[in-house]
């Protein structure tokens, strides 16, 4: 058992060097058949192809609160030229004054990178939301990601 331990670390290692973790800190608006929503997510790049974002959203106007807490899990395709491009599904579950639904979507972005730190992006999705029932939940977003600096 020590050595398959030993040789899971060792691939770990092996793997976190050529793909390195980076950790941001993400800042979007978001529009979908209810309203706009801005939120805050953690972007973690887990690689080169994943990353996960859980995301706090939200809206305070006067006859109109909104809350909404999230996943994304975005999967990389081959870049164009400077351009990454990704897909992936997702689920939040949002809360109004009149009630609370629950959501699962799925989108497709692009990003692009300025630097190791400062990074944009634009999606578009679709999903589906339960309580009430409806198929069709359109939503586009853009945002701002600013990674943490790593040192190597």
């Amino acid at each position: 058992m020590k050595k398959v331990l030993s040789i899971l670390a060792f691939v770990v290692l092996l793997s976190s060097s050529a793909y390195p973790f980076r950790l941001g800190l993400e800042f979007q608006a978001t529009a979908d058949n209810h309203n706009d929503l801005g939120r805050v997510a953690v972007n973690m790049r887990l690689n080169d192809l994943v990353e996960l974002k859980p995301m706090l959203g939200f809206k305070f106007s006067e006859n109109n609160n909104r809350f909404s807490i999230g996943m994304d899990g975005n999967f990389y395709l081959p870049p164009i030229q400077d351009l990454q491009h990704y897909a992936g599904p997702g689920l939040a579950f949002d809360a109004f004054p009149n009630g609370n639904t629950f959501q699962l979507h799925g989108q497709y972005g692009l990003r692009y990178d300025f630097n190791e730190i400062l990074s944009t992006f634009g999606e578009i999705g679709v999903g589906m939301d339960f309580d009430p029932f409806v198929f069709g939940t359109f939503r586009g977003a853009v945002g701002l990601t600013i990674f943490f600096p790593t040192f190597q």
